[in-house]
């Protein structure tokens, strides 16, 4: 009988390190998903400003505005922040995707034991 009990204590304590490992995981695919969403709302965000500043330089050119340099100056301002904000998105959903796949993983190997 105690040989029993010595299974069930050594059981439990790894199923609780494999649940641990699968929670820690989770939990990590859960932050990065939230990094890609909030760079994917920065991203959209500094689309809509540059498409604002290219439509204001297209109106100046068309003389509907008279200071042209400024606008084209924040175009070009508004333009660098997107590739930035593109950058850091594209990077974002690399991360959450890696981070997708390690929780599989780390999910396919606690089934197997």
């Amino acid at each position: 009988m105690l040989g029993r009990g010595v299974e069930k204590s050594n059981c439990h304590a790894m199923v609780s390190r494999l649940e641990a490992m699968v929670d820690k995981s989770h939990k990590n695919l859960l932050d990065k998903r939230a990094d890609e969403f909030r760079s994917k709302k920065a991203s959209f965000s500094c689309c809509r400003d540059s498409e604002k500043a290219e439509s204001a330089v297209s109106d100046a050119r068309n003389g509907k505005a008279k200071d042209i340099t400024k606008m084209e100056k924040k175009s070009k301002q508004s333009s660098a922040l997107l590739k930035k904000a593109d950058k850091d998105y594209t990077e974002a959903a690399y991360l959450a995707e890696s981070a997708r796949q390690d929780w599989d993983m780390t999910v396919a190997r606690v089934s197997i034991k």
